[in-house]
């Protein structure tokens, strides 16, 4: 980790404040130049999926497996200050997370007409995890925690403690960082600055660089991060600031045209996206 990183509340010993990674303050602290690692991460203190490991790979059950397995562990396990970190988060926010009358009211608000859409949040712990995991039927707490936790906290396929604690932004003026997984098993997770980071600044990563509305180099976008804003929300349990996406589907009323009419009844979508930014 870089020696000016400051990990902690955004104003020191305020509770109510975000948590997250800074550039500290302190007299005497340099600014992260352009380029320096952040935070350089190695492959045995993850939690990733070992040998099943692939750069390209964005879900992967294993790699919930061993979530699991660690918070099962817990003080035991050999990352017990990161699985004692996890076991603390808050997941409240997260729509999947929410109990069933929760849920049911924010499907009677959105009302299968605007998203997210329920399909995305519903039933995803279901399908994902009890169906093409094997998990417990029976709603294990341990193993609903670490779904979500990964679901809001992992990289793909990689939880990678000091950078799972920077926060959101695709603000120009705020995103300062850039990330680059392993390219296979056993290698580093590098956090790098994007640009000069001063004395004082909050360290930003971005959870969506590379959706439609970013002017990201896609190049560079070799991680799962293109949804968009009622996405985000699913996965993290925020609305994030500007710039936004936003995508909406709505079926088209076909219902008086006769002249192609082949027997099949295919409902006709149409989709408008775009982009809100703070100007």
């Amino acid at each position: 980790v870089h020696p000016s990183v400051r990990i902690g509340r955004e104003i020191p010993g305020d509770k109510s404040t975000l948590l997250g990674l800074f550039v500290s303050s302190d007299p005497d602290t340099e600014p992260i130049e352009k380029g320096e690692i952040i935070a350089q991460v190695p492959w045995d203190l993850m939690i990733h999926p070992g040998n099943k490991y692939h750069h390209e790979t964005f879900f992967s059950c294993r790699a919930l497996k061993n979530i699991v397995e660690e918070l099962k562990l817990g003080d035991q396990s050999k990352l017990a200050p990161y699985v004692r970190y996890l076991l603390t988060q808050n997941l409240d926010g997260i729509p999947g997370y929410w109990s069933e009358p929760a849920q049911e009211f924010f499907s009677f608000v959105l009302d299968d007409a605007l998203p997210p859409f329920e399909e995305k949040w519903r039933h995803d712990y279901a399908m994902k995890w009890i169906k093409n995991c094997g998990g417990d039927p029976n709603i294990d707490p341990l193993e609903r925690k670490a779904y979500f936790l990964a679901m809001s906290r992992d990289e793909d396929t990689l939880m990678v403690p000091i950078y799972d604690m920077a926060n959101h932004s695709n603000d120009a003026d705020k995103l300062n960082t850039l990330s680059y997984k392993p390219t296979s098993p056993g290698d580093f997770f590098q956090f790098v600055a994007a640009r000069k980071i001063l004395p004082g600044e909050q360290i930003y990563n971005s959870y969506n660089r590379c959706n439609y509305c970013s002017d990201a180099d896609f190049e560079l976008c070799e991680t799962f991060s293109w949804n968009r804003t009622p996405d985000l929300f699913l996965e993290f349990g925020f609305v994030e600031d500007f710039p936004q996406t936003w995508r909406f589907e709505y079926e088209i009323d076909s219902s008086d045209d006769d002249d192609d009419d082949d027997g099949d009844d295919y409902p006709q979508i149409s989709v408008i996206a775009f982009c809100l930014d703070k100007n």
